[in-house]
């Protein structure tokens, strides 16, 4: 482990430059393709398996997390077990670290599809049929199933359990926020033509020299990976906007020492298209921010101990 710069530099030319980039004259490293959360969940989702009736004795796991992995070897390379933990904080002292308490449950990730695809077909049952094998561990016959159906089932159960009380009585469903935002035409610069390693720092640091006329830092909307992007003014200064787009369309402005394709004010439907986009994308965020907050309480009201889950 190093914290050397240098030495930091070394590793992502000689050994990471599939993956990383250097950028700011060597002084930051970013990814070379933008994180698709989506896209890796569902990497991770096609190729993981998870035991639901881990033996637990004495509030410990019974067996080694070590002592699985020959079980599903035989299926192929496995790349990861791991025993699955909620974790609480007892009456004891603050700044004391938290108790972990077992769930019972254990998630095992194959290094690919193949392996994943053996497992699946001898170890679950389909279609109400007993699997073609079951893994004994200790005195327990493992129940397994797919990440995905697991997810599935803890989301419809939280679903369930945030309609009805603990009496069972439908309860009365909080309204998710609504996103609302008061545009104004001639608030938005729109940049097409931006370095691969462009982020919204760098697009802040090329307009920096004009922030005390504009009033102050501004919004980017922007993406890691995307080809354009796009600046919202606090106040519609139309001659120091076509400013900044005559200077950015010349190269007199530069986006990490590159000169950016094209830049220009939006006005009309091209405006009103983007605000609508913009407003529909906020709005995707807020309901994804709200239900996984309710979740979050809906685990946390089932034991007035917990404090979120891990894994080891």
């Amino acid at each position: 482990i190093t914290e050397d710069p240098e030495h930091l530099k070394l590793a992502v030319k000689n050994h990471c430059a599939y993956l990383l980039v250097l950028q700011n004259e060597d002084t930051c490293v970013s990814r070379k393709d933008v994180f698709d959360y989506e896209k890796a969940k569902k990497a991770i989702l096609n190729v993981s398996l998870v035991i639901t009736n881990a033996p637990i004795k004495d509030r410990s796991y019974e067996v080694p997390v070590t002592k699985l992995y020959p079980l599903f070897e035989k299926f192929g390379k496995v790349a990861l077990v791991k025993y699955h933990y909620e974790e609480y904080q007892s009456q004891k002292k603050k700044g004391q670290p938290n108790h972990h308490k077992p769930l019972g449950e254990a998630f095992v990730v194959f290094t690919g599809k193949k392996g994943m695809k053996n497992a699946s077909a001898d170890l679950i049952s389909k279609e109400g049929s007993n699997p073609k094998e079951t893994l004994p561990l200790k005195d327990t016959e493992l129940k397994i199933v797919t990440m995905k159906k697991w997810l599935d089932e803890r989301e419809k159960e939280a679903t369930c359990n945030d309609d009805t009380d603990e009496t069972g009585n439908q309860k009365r469903k909080r309204d998710i926020p609504e996103y609302k935002i008061d545009w104004k035409p001639g608030y938005v610069l729109r940049i097409t033509g931006l370095p691969k390693e462009c982020d919204r720092e760098a697009i802040l640091s090329a307009i920096e020299s004009y922030n005390e006329v504009l009033g102050g830092p501004l919004y980017v909307n922007y993406s890691r990976g995307q080809k354009d992007g796009a600046i919202h003014f606090k106040e519609p200064k139309k001659k120091t906007i076509k400013e900044i787009c005559k200077k950015l369309k010349r190269g007199e402005i530069k986006v990490l020492d590159d000169k950016v394709d094209d830049a220009d004010l939006l006005k009309g439907k091209e405006e009103m298209k983007y605000w609508n986009d913009f407003i529909e994308l906020k709005k995707e965020i807020t309901e994804k921010r709200f239900t996984q907050t309710s979740q979050r309480k809906k685990r946390k009201s089932g034991d007035s101990r917990a404090r979120g889950s891990k894994s080891e």
